[in-house]
């Protein structure tokens, strides 16, 4: 089965988990972490990869003035928070952004800001 694709400022994407999909999992406490997705999440496509040296992950919203955002997301080891991998944000409305900011909490570190697509093509270089 081929993902639904989509384009987002001349950028394209292969979405993989469409707005208001529903994901959960257990957390270490025993409790259920369940997020619904604000907008599209996805992978670049043209072959981008990620620190995991997986498909370099995106939100991507539907608001050609939305906002152009990554963040290093962390992840527990042990007691610890160490950098994992970046996430970027697309289009997305203040709402999408502050819902995704929320999911991750602590996890969230060395957010920036784009002021273009252009600027922002400049940072996924070092992911080619």
């Amino acid at each position: 089965m081929s993902l639904p694709r989509k384009t987002f400022g001349g950028l394209k994407f292969f979405i993989g988990r469409p707005k208001g999909t529903v994901k959960e999992w257990p957390q270490p406490d025993g409790t259920v972490r369940r997020f619904e997705y604000p907008c599209d999440y996805g992978l670049f496509r043209g072959g981008l990869l990620g620190e995991d040296e997986e498909g370099l992950d995106a939100f991507v919203g539907d608001d050609p003035n939305g906002h152009l955002e990554s963040f290093q997301k962390l992840r527990r080891e042990g007691s610890k928070l160490v950098p994992d991998e970046t996430k970027f944000l697309l289009g997305v409305t203040d709402a999408e952004r502050e819902a995704i900011y929320r999911l991750y909490g602590l996890e969230v570190n060395a957010r920036r800001v784009y002021d273009n697509v252009d600027q922002l093509g400049e940072a996924l270089k070092k992911f080619e």
